[in-house]
């Protein structure tokens, strides 16, 4: 039996307080009139004095309720107010009710649905456009069967032929007892959907732009993180071609240097210009991210045969920054996405490419910066290596120099005492014979003298010659060297001197050791105006150390440093001499409490006492 749901307009009669249903069951008192006119919402159908509707209520569960009579319960007139779609099928699946907001959302007014197959108006075709033979149709098959079927991914299709994505529930209806058709409940899932899938790509393009990150953070080469930044953009904006664009100069514009969908050999070869007639140019000149949605109707500027030659329809492009310079930030390029059919591109994707551009952005100054700091590394090894080859090259000359001032002093030194000085231990013994053979009286007080004069210069010769090379060192070893050293500066400076040598200090440095000692007991009386001066020389596991300390007027800390800086002779000359070694040299003084200098030079097997001469 089918049933006829009717609407009812309104009479004069009173109204009269019948009991009715409720969802849960219970009894509420409802207003009707005891008389009124019915007219049918669909074609004629024997009226009904007795049914139920069983079907889905707004908790999910399915209820019964019982219509005792079309006066008691206007259905319809409930329904209609209802915000979601619904209709009421017969047996055969047959439109016989729909409310407004069901008409609404499928576009079908409802005297055109009414006694229609609802699978042959909105559910024919699979949501991919294929059709839907009814045998197939599980929607169909549940209306005949009396089945209740809820379903939360479907679509109905609309009467200006799109698909409309919907959750429904279909539950039977009865009367008297018997299977009279089914009920539907539907609401247009579009939105959520929309929203859903809005979710789901902000999520893949965040999820892109994390790997993207990590690439730029990672050590892989720059080539490899563009290329991948175009392929993540064409997927994710689903694009037929992606492009990152590198400024070359203005003559030769933009390079393409990486992208996806470009025919063979066009990465990396293609170029366009910078003028303002180029979409790329366009953006770099004004630093702003740049959309064209039909290329057939732009008019700002003319597509680049980049474009044109694979048929681009629509496209979006955005700067690149480079490093920040003193005078602003250079653009490094731009990354865009193009297709060949028209497409808007939204906020959405705007600000996708601009997250990419600003990572790659980050990853080219960081690379440059790297480079930068590898090329000043390199410059400052370079230079390193230099400072070291001169630092060798000055050592070695100042032991070609040291050689050579002591060879020289030898040979001075030999050439004073067999020449010079023999001459006037010859002359001394010919004054002190004529002395002896001359008239005692006239020549007495003119040969006295000369020979005093005769006795000085021996003694200084003596002396000049004990300082060019030490005689004393060959034939009494170290500390007699260094004791008559000591001896004629503290004659010289009039100062006291104080001698503790150790006895194992004698080696192969000897003569280093003498000529240190010398020109610090000659800065001591030169400079010091000490009183007392003492000379130390001990030996540790591996050095030689020589002290040499007075209680002079000292001189200001900073000042041996500027000595030695300028290169004075003195201080300078004993550090470059012990540097030259391997030793170190270490000053300590400060005004009016004297001066100590230490000196320490690597250790060296000493010489055995019994190769030296004794006499």
């Amino acid at each position: 039996m089918t049933v006829e749901l009717r609407r009812s307009t309104r009479c004069s009669s009173a109204p009269k307080s019948v009991g009715s249903l409720s969802a849960d069951g219970r009894s509420q008192q409802l207003e009707t009139s005891e008389s009124r006119p019915e007219r049918s919402f669909g074609r004629a159908r024997q009226p009904c004095t007795s049914s139920s509707i069983k079907g889905p209520m707004a908790d999910g569960r399915t209820s019964t309720s019982t219509l005792l009579d079309p006066r008691v319960f206007d259905v319809a007139s409930v329904f209609d107010t209802f915000g979601v779609g619904i209709y009421c099928l017969d047996r055969e699946a047959r439109f016989t009710y729909m409310n407004p907001a069901g008409q609404a959302l499928l576009g079908w007014p409802a005297e055109e649905l009414l006694g229609e197959y609802a699978h042959d108006l909105i559910h024919h075709s699979r949501p991919d456009g294929s059709p839907l033979p009814r045998e197939e149709c599980a929607f169909y098959q549940a209306v005949r069967r009396g089945a209740t079927r809820r379903e939360l991914d479907d679509i109905f299709w609309r009467r200006d032929g799109c698909a409309l994505p919907v959750v429904y529930t279909l539950a039977p209806l009865h009367a008297d007892g018997q299977h009279a058709g089914a009920i539907v409940m539907f609401a247009d899932e579009s939105e959520r959907r929309r929203d859903a899938e809005l979710l789901r790509i902000s999520t893949a393009q965040q999820a892109a732009l994390a790997e993207l990150g990590l690439r730029a953070l990672g050590a892989g080469a720059l080539q490899d993180l563009l290329d991948h930044a175009g392929a993540s953009v064409a997927k994710q904006l689903d694009v037929e071609f992606s492009e990152v664009l590198e400024l070359v100069d203005e003559e030769h514009g933009v390079q393409l240097v990486a992208g996806v969908g470009w025919r063979t050999g066009t990465v990396g070869a293609a170029h366009v210009g910078l003028d303002s007639d180029s979409q790329a140019g366009f953006a770099l000149a004004c630093d702003q991210p740049v959309i064209v949605k039909d290329w057939r109707a732009e008019t700002r500027f003319q597509a680049p045969p980049l474009l044109s030659e694979h048929e681009v329809v629509s496209g979006a492009v955005v700067v690149i920054h480079g490093r920040d310079r003193p005078w602003g930030t250079e653009p490094w390029g731009v990354v865009g996405a193009h297709t060949r059919l028209p497409r808007t591109f939204t906020a959405e994707d705007i600000a996708f490419l601009q997250a990419v551009a600003n990572t790659l952005a980050l990853a080219i100054e960081r690379g440059e910066a790297e480079q930068d700091l590898r090329q000043r590394n390199t410059e400052m090894t370079e230079l390193a290596e230099q400072v070291s080859r001169l630092a060798d090259e000055r050592r070695r000359v100042m032991a070609d120099t040291l050689d050579a001032e002591d060879r020289t002093r030898e040979q001075i030194s030999q050439l004073l005492h067999d020449e010079v000085l023999q001459s006037l231990l010859s002359a001394r013994q010919d004054l002190a014979a004529a002395r002896a053979q001359q008239n005692r009286r006239a020549t007495d007080g003119a040969v006295a003298r000369a020979s005093d004069a005769v006795v000085q210069a021996i003694a200084e010769l003596r002396n000049a010659v004990a300082a060019l090379h030490p005689v004393t060192l060959a034939q009494g070893g170290l500390a007699a060297a260094v004791r008559a050293t000591a001896e004629i500066y503290a004659r010289r400076g009039g100062f006291e001197v104080t001698l503790d040598i150790a006895s194992d200090t004698g080696g192969v440095r000897d003569q280093l050791i003498v000529s240190l000692a010398r020109e610090l007991l000659r800065n001591a009386a030169e400079h010091a105006q000490a009183s007392h001066v003492t000379v130390t020389l001990h030996r540790t596991a591996d050095e030689v150390v020589v002290e040499v300390a007075d209680d002079g007027r000292g001189m200001d800390p900073g000042r041996p440093e500027e000595a030695l800086a300028r290169g004075h002779v003195g201080l300078a000359s004993i550090a470059m001499r012990v540097e030259a070694c391997g030793g170190r040299c270490h000053l300590t003084t400060r005004p009016g409490e004297g001066t100590r200098v230490q000196l320490a030079l690597p250790a060296e097997e000493a010489s055995s006492p019994a190769a030296r001469p004794t006499t």
